[in-house]
């Protein structure tokens, strides 16, 4: 199931992409179109096709999700004008209080955690969350929605780079050929992309 929730997050580029063209009227790139194809494609190389399975609730939850993120990417390159940390910081905290909710009634919240638990959450939120966030609308500003929200398809990438290094995970043929499908998309998609308007609003 892993598998095809993160091949079905990795929709989302190409919800920027259909969405971009509707709302922002992005001029159409067959050429960024086959990018985001290949790089969804080499994505699915990656995982391998034996760890794709299929339940409906979480599959529509999903592709909702990579909807939202692909609407969310448009509409902060709408509003790019705005100080990127503003935007990161504002994102964050209507996030935040929309989910809390949902973690009070679930149960289980506890304060009383160990001090490691409390670094590592610091740092997740602080740097991992905070700084990539601030950094991600920078980069839809200079690239545009589908070129930053095609960094998704790089995720897996860098994840087995780290699993390699720090726990020693191996790195399979399968693998590597999915890394060089993402790169050659993520390539074609930012590279030969239509050129970015210069007024947004």
């Amino acid at each position: 199931m892993h598998g095809t929730l993160s091949v079905m997050n990795a929709t989302s580029p190409l919800f920027a992409f259909v969405i971009s063209i509707l709302w922002l009227r992005f001029a159409f790139s067959w050429i960024q179109l086959v990018g985001l194809m290949i790089g969804f494609t080499g994505l699915i190389v990656f995982v391998g096709y034996e760890s794709l399975q299929f339940s409906w609730i979480p599959f529509i939850c999903c592709l909702l999700g990579a909807f939202m993120y692909g609407a969310c990417s448009n509409y902060l390159y709408k509003l790019s004008h705005i100080d990127p940390a503003y935007l990161a910081t504002m994102t964050l905290i209507v996030g935040t209080m929309m989910f809390l909710p949902f973690s009070v009634y679930e149960g289980g919240v506890s304060f009383d955690l160990p001090r490691k638990v409390w670094i590592s959450i610091l740092l997740l939120g602080f740097l991992c969350t905070g700084l990539a966030y601030v950094a991600f609308v920078i980069l839809i500003r200079r690239m545009g929605p589908v070129g930053a929200s095609s960094v998704l398809f790089i995720v897996p990438v860098a994840g087995m780079v780290w699993a390699n290094i720090f726990l020693n995970e191996s790195i399979t043929t399968s693998m590597l050929s999915g890394c060089f499908l993402i790169l050659l998309g993520v390539g074609m998609t930012n590279f030969f992309g239509p050129e970015l308007k210069e007024d947004k609003l």
